[in-house]
């Protein structure tokens, strides 16, 4: 099981402020919509979630089920690997390998309400 430790800095002082620990994440996190936002495994019968982090209080804030796609296993017994996140404008943005060696990649777009 991997984790990812994200830590904030005073710029002044150069000390760590606070530190979160997120298990089960692969990649870096992205900045969007005033939130960050790290992708982590999940179980691969159920996808992988994206997690929401509010940098005022160093905190979770939500999560996002990215289901497998259509209810399909992945061809891992070990777990989904965690999706890619790419943020753009008015979008999140999950890369992720499809439910199948044939399938591909999937990709989705995420969008407030």
């Amino acid at each position: 099981m991997a984790s990812t430790c994200l830590s904030r800095f005073d710029p002044k002082t150069h000390e760590r402020i606070s530190k979160l620990e997120i298990d089960d994440s692969k990649n870096a996190p992205v900045f969007w919509n005033g939130y960050g936002w790290l992708s982590t495994a999940g179980y691969h019968l159920s996808g992988n979630f994206i997690t929401k982090i509010d940098p005022r209080t160093n905190h979770v804030a939500g999560q996002i089920l990215l289901p497998t796609e259509h209810g399909k296993t992945t061809f891992s017994d070990r777990g989904s690997m965690p999706a890619v996140l790419l943020a753009g404008e008015d979008s999140l943005w999950s890369l992720s390998e499809g439910s199948s060696r044939f399938s591909g990649l999937l990709i989705r777009r995420i969008q407030l309400k």
